[in-house]
């Protein structure tokens, strides 16, 4: 929770640390430390897969209707893409039902 509430005060200097993202990156339970070098090389690697994914959000429909401006004006940020990247660690990492 502290990580998460960190990400909400200063975005691009926190990674947030949680349980499902840590279980997707196979980090060992309590060290914050290979938790971030894990996090990072794998944000290095998928960069520019999540690149185009927040790019598609200028073009993007929801049911018919437009993604808000927030969204598109927020793609291009690097704490929007960071954020895109840890749901989808937050995803990968889901335990199965």
């Amino acid at each position: 929770a502290a990580t998460k509430f960190l990400w909400l005060r200063h975005r691009d200097v926190v990674v947030i640390h949680d349980s499902q993202a840590r279980i997707a990156l196979g980090a060992p339970v309590g060290d914050y430390a290979n938790y971030l070098d894990r996090w990072h090389s794998e944000y290095s690697r998928l960069a520019s897969m999540v690149t185009d994914a927040c790019d598609r959000l200028k073009t993007a429909r929801k049911l018919g209707e437009e993604v808000t401006s927030e969204a598109k004006i927020h793609s291009a940020s690097e704490w929007f893409k960071r954020r895109v990247f840890d749901i989808y660690l937050w995803k990968k990492g889901e335990p199965s039902r």
